[in-house]
C-alpha cells in the first residue's frame, strides 16, 4: 500500500499542481456500482487528502528534492 501511495505522490509531484483534478480525475462514489462504492469512497478520500497535502506543499514551498518526502509525511498523518 505504501508503495502505491509513494508512486502516486511521485507522479503527482511531477505534474503541475491541480492538473489531475482539473481534468475531472476525481471519483464520484454516487456514480459507481454499489459493489464498488466502498472502494470509490476510499479513493475519493485519498484524492481529497492528496489535494490538501499538495496545497500545503505549495504554501510551504519545500525544495523540489524534499517535496515528495513532505507529501509522503503529510499523507501518513
Amino acid at each position: 500500500m505504501t508503495t502505491r501511495i509513494l508512486i502516486a505522490l511521485i507522479v503527482a509531484a511531477a505534474l503541475p499542481t491541480g492538473a489531475a483534478f482539473a481534468q475531472g480525475g476525481t471519483v464520484d462514489p454516487s456514480k459507481v456500482k454499489p459493489e464498488f462504492r466502498a472502494a470509490a469512497e476510499k479513493r475519493a478520500a485519498e484524492q481529497k487528502k492528496l489535494a490538501s497535502c499538495q496545497k500545503q506543499a505549495e504554501e510551504k514551498k519545500p525544495l523540489p528534492r524534499y517535496r515528495v518526502k513532505f507529501l509522503t509525511d503529510c499523507m501518513d498523518k
